[in-house]
């Protein structure tokens, strides 16, 4: 498997964790796929586009991402229909990577791409830079309403800022580079795909960090911050860690409602085959304008994560939401 398949296979959590799509429905041919009675539509705007929708359908923002060359914003039904028409996507230069593996292509016109997988479907409408894509199983509404699809202003999915990168240095040339020589101790991060032994024995690398453990609300770096309101709750986000040696993992976990400017206390634990790759210690981090938190490993790993367990707290210390994140043990951006 090339890295570009572990790349796709890794975004598509977004896809498994908002729109249900992991395809458990029994094949079905797309011209037995019409359905007997027809789903009203109606018109509605989502700022960045004008679409028809299923009457009674509601449409809830799930996931954003913003960045320099790409971006994307995603929408999940969660009213009327929600099995028939699952999702709204609308991205820049990230289509490739949300289209899941077992997608088949099944037609290519000039503006629009429909696949097909046991009986899902993701349709993709491109105009000029921008493309939608709609996720469900009624093949019908789903061409009636990308038919209907007007790009608007989408000049905000992408940020103006450039963001720090990842060194590009690929985890398949450190193979290379190591061969024949006596491996360092970290050379266990690589592909796994790779002919080399994986080193299993060897306990994984504890965490270590200097940043302040934040223990109990009397802490200074409590006290300074201003806490959140009403129940919030984890709202997805993005896992990278990068390929160099002396690379950290960073996560930016959305912040289901909170509101820019107050702060929550997070803890991640990240594994890898079961074990534990740090402490997960609990710090405390100020909600972003774009409704994340951003938060850095305190040490890189001898393993790339296959697996992040997330705890989100408010000041007080009360447990709000958790979440287990399945990661692909790559360098991936990896969206759930």
């Amino acid at each position: 498997m090339n890295p570009k398949t572990l790349i796709i296979a890794a975004i598509a959590i977004i896809i498994i964790i908002f729109g249900g799509i992991m395809l458990t429905q029994n094949s079905t041919a797309p011209s037995e796929n019409v359905t007997a009675y027809d789903i009203p539509l109606k018109s509605a705007d989502f700022n960045y586009f004008e679409i028809k929708t299923p009457e009674n359908s509601s449409f809830t923002l799930k996931n954003a991402f913003n960045e320099t060359s790409k971006g994307m914003v995603y929408w999940k039904n969660t009213g009327a229909y929600s099995k028939e028409v699952e999702g709204i996507i609308i991205d820049k230069n990230l289509t490739d990577q949300l289209i899941h593996q077992n997608m088949n292509l099944l037609t290519n016109d000039s503006d629009t791409k429909v696949y097909e997988s046991n009986g899902a479907y993701q349709i993709v409408k491109t105009q000029n830079d921008t493309d939608i894509i709609l996720i469900g199983t009624d093949l019908h509404v789903l061409n009636e309403m990308i038919t209907s699809a007007k790009i608007k202003d989408t000049k905000n999915i992408t940020s103006p800022k450039p963001v720090d990168e990842t060194p590009v240095e690929k985890v398949v040339d450190k193979v290379k580079k190591t061969k024949n020589t006596t491996a360092p101790k970290k050379t266990v991060k690589k592909v796994e795909t790779t002919t080399e032994k994986k080193v299993e024995s060897k306990k994984p690398k504890v965490e270590t960090t200097t940043e302040k453990k934040v223990e109990t609300t009397t802490d200074k770096k409590v006290e300074s911050a201003k806490a959140t309101t009403g129940q919030i709750y984890i709202g997805g986000g993005i896992f990278k860690t990068g390929s160099s040696f002396d690379a950290k993992t960073n996560a930016k976990i959305y912040i289901d409602g909170g509101n820019p400017g107050e702060s929550v206390i997070i803890k991640i634990k990240y594994y890898r085959d079961g074990n534990s790759l740090n402490k997960g210690n609990l710090v405390t981090k100020k909600i972003g304008n774009d409704g994340y938190i951003d938060i850095n490993s305190a040490d890189s790993y001898k393993y790339y994560p296959d697996k992040a367990y997330i705890e989100l707290y408010d000041l007080n210390g009360k447990l709000q939401s958790t979440q287990t994140v399945t990661l692909n043990p790559d360098s991936s951006t990896q969206y759930f």
